[in-house]
């Protein structure tokens, strides 16, 4: 069986940039593995882990909550 990538929506947030607010396109997919891998973050991400579904993670950007409820 072979992993699709589907999208699960876009959202429209706000986030303060070189003291500005600026308006961000969030464009979300959701792909399903047929298993975990182990990766390591590039200087652009701080850190990546994977997160179980029975958990209530708190998000740094508040349209994240509704990504979650989503995928949930």
């Amino acid at each position: 069986k072979r992993d699709k990538l589907k999208l699960l929506g876009l959202w429209v947030d706000t986030y303060y940039y070189q003291d500005q607010m600026q308006w961000i396109l969030n464009i979300v997919y959701l792909l399903k593995l047929s298993e975990k891998f182990e990766t390591t973050p590039l200087d652009d991400v701080e850190t990546l882990m994977w997160i179980p579904l029975s958990e209530n993670p708190k998000f740094a950007f508040s349209y994240l909550n509704e990504v979650w409820d989503k995928i949930r």
